[in-house]
């Protein structure tokens, strides 16, 4: 009689990792006076999926509030920033050409916001 046996991984805590961060899941971007930050973050996936599915649910309200880990912070000189301002149109331009999105729903506001 074989018996089936669970197992439960615990890794460790993903803001306190010692292996390097490759990729970066979410943008934060801020200025303050004649500088603007951007900053790097990366997320657990399997952390933001259940609580978005515990949002969906109805069992939270208000925003959701996850840990991230910090890659990288860039900061540049306002007069740079705003060199990236045509580009960024194009690229923004040819993604809501090529994938349809036209504008941010209520519902995408309410979660990112």
């Amino acid at each position: 009689m074989s018996q089936l046996l669970g197992l439960k991984v615990i890794t460790e805590d993903p803001t306190k990792s010692s292996v390097p961060t490759l990729f970066s899941n979410h943008v934060a971007i801020a200025r303050a006076g004649t500088e603007v930050q951007f900053e790097f973050v990366a997320m657990d996936i399997n952390v933001l999926a259940i609580k978005m599915a515990e949002y969906q649910s109805d069992d939270v309200s208000g925003p959701i509030e996850i840990a991230g880990k910090t890659v990288a912070k860039i900061v540049v000189p306002l007069y740079v920033f705003m060199q990236l301002e045509q580009h960024l149109q194009t690229i923004f331009s040819a993604v809501k050409q090529d994938y349809g999105f036209n504008e941010v729903s209520a519902n995408e506001r309410r979660a990112i916001s």
